[in-house]
């Protein structure tokens, strides 16, 4: 996965369609939060606005993307209240740096359109037969969410994604309008190439149908090495976002918001610790956040010991009652000794939370404190920035799984386990094989 990122770098300076150039806009970039999926077939994007819509929509998805979009306003009008109004080969889409409640707002009418209903006919089409379909474009603004834009290697191919608004949010179960869980909506098809500009990205694949997107899901549920990358950060002036040094305040709400949209990875965690046949395992989280992760463990695993702490004071305040230990200090200094847990889960090396750099550091950092036999665990609501490679080269580790999956395979999510082998003298520790958690462990 990771070399099929390295060679679209240098694929991404070029486009399928009006040769090498990145979709005119009035001698500038689109910047403003505005989707685009347009059919390109070796040509510049010039078309109604129905044509932004896959085929497989109802007039009704066309209306509401068409809504979206804001399409079809007089070019003539260059401004208005709402914000810089530029013209795509006569097609008109109105920007503006939307208010959280109204990304949230656009997310929604976007989950709309692009639903596809879990329940219903899979079908695995061969990669090769994609390459003869027409090519469309997803453009997401640099503004916008491309940190929630993935690729993922199966079946000898790339495929492009982009998350959508969760179900939790869009139920108003979860205050962020995304979570870790990928969906089939969220599959947009076989990756041709990309382009990447100052105002955003530019993805240009071979669509799948409805029955595709929930085939290929299939695919990767049942492939625990299946290895989904988010390529690429939030950046706010230049630079990457990340949560406060001092951490995250907490109040009833957000410690809800929080334990909703983690269930599925407190589950998984669990399933997988029992497939291990832990008797009394000890459970390190570096930034238990409100502990109700390791809570789920304890409760069980009622013989483990569970031990967390975190930069926030509230956070280890709330925590103390659901844990046997907690601490109020940051990662880069750990609360264990070297080589003393079974299991270490890293919950926050994630976009948003902090940088790739700082990611990458806790990673090299906390990796010593698992013990011969034990595992190093990663994952989170948001993309983890650390990838498979950074993993493995933390030093005698084997890799044994980078994706989970929901009971149902109804939805895929980052998750990396990785084994430490080593002895400590050179030698080899055993690893177990059985049977798998929701699809095969390796």
């Amino acid at each position: 996965m990771e070399a099929a990122v390295a060679s679209l770098a240098t694929a991404a300076s070029t486009s399928p369609c009006a040769g090498t150039q990145p979709v005119p806009v009035d001698g500038d970039s689109v910047t403003g939060p505005v989707l685009v999926e347009a059919a390109c077939n070796g040509r510049p994007v010039d078309m109604p606005a129905e044509a932004l819509i896959d085929d497989r929509h109802s007039s009704d998805d066309l209306a509401r993307m068409a809504d979206y979009l804001r399409v079809r306003r007089p070019a003539g009008r260059a401004r208005d209240a709402g914000g810089d109004s530029r013209v795509i080969r006569g097609t008109t889409l109105v920007e503006t740096n939307l208010a959280t409640s109204e990304v949230a707002a656009a997310e929604r009418r976007l989950l709309d359109v692009m639903q596809v209903e879990p329940d219903g006919p899979a079908r695995w089409t061969r990669p090769a037969a994609l390459a003869h379909r027409p090519t469309r474009l997803w453009r997401e603004p640099a503004n916008r969410f491309p940190q929630n834009v993935f690729l993922v290697e199966t079946g000898g191919a790339t495929f492009v994604g982009r998350k959508l608004m969760s179900s939790f949010s869009a139920a108003g179960r979860l205050p962020e309008p995304h979570c870790s869980r990928i969906v089939a909506s969220h599959l947009l098809g076989r990756l041709r190439s990309l382009h990447t500009d100052e105002g955003g990205l530019s993805l240009y694949y071979h669509p799948l149908r409805d029955a595709e997107k929930r085939g290929l899901l299939a695919r990767l549920a049942a492939e625990p090495l299946a290895d989904i990358v988010f390529p690429f950060v939030s950046l706010v002036h230049g630079r990457e976002r990340y949560s406060p040094p001092a951490g995250w305040s907490l109040d009833p709400d957000r410690a809800a918001g929080l334990a909703i949209g983690e269930q599925h990875l407190r589950d998984f965690s669990v399933a997988m610790v029992r497939q291990h046949g832990a008797v009394d395992p000890l459970f390190y989280d570096p930034a238990c956040s409100t502990g109700e992760f390791l809570r789920t463990l304890k409760e069980a695993f009622p013989r483990s010991v569970t031990i967390g702490q975190n930069l926030s004071q509230e956070m280890v305040d709330y925590t103390r009652p659901r844990v046997d230990q907690a601490d109020p200090r940051g990662a880069v200094s750990p609360r264990i000794a070297d080589g003393s847990a079974d299991y270490v889960f890293c919950r926050f090396l994630n976009s948003e939370v902090v940088t790739s750099r700082q990611a990458s550091a806790l990673l090299a950092r906390l990796s010593a404190t698992v013990k011969p036999g034990g595992y190093l665990v990663v994952f989170g609501h948001t993309p983890v920035l650390v990838q498979a490679s950074e993993i493995l080269a933390c030093g005698d580790f084997r890799l044994v799984r980078t994706l989970g999956a929901t009971e149902d395979r109804s939805a895929v999510f980052q998750y990396y386990v990785a084994r430490r082998e080593s002895t400590g003298d050179g030698h080899a520790y055993p690893l177990t094989s059985s049977a798998g958690i929701h699809g095969s462990w390796h």
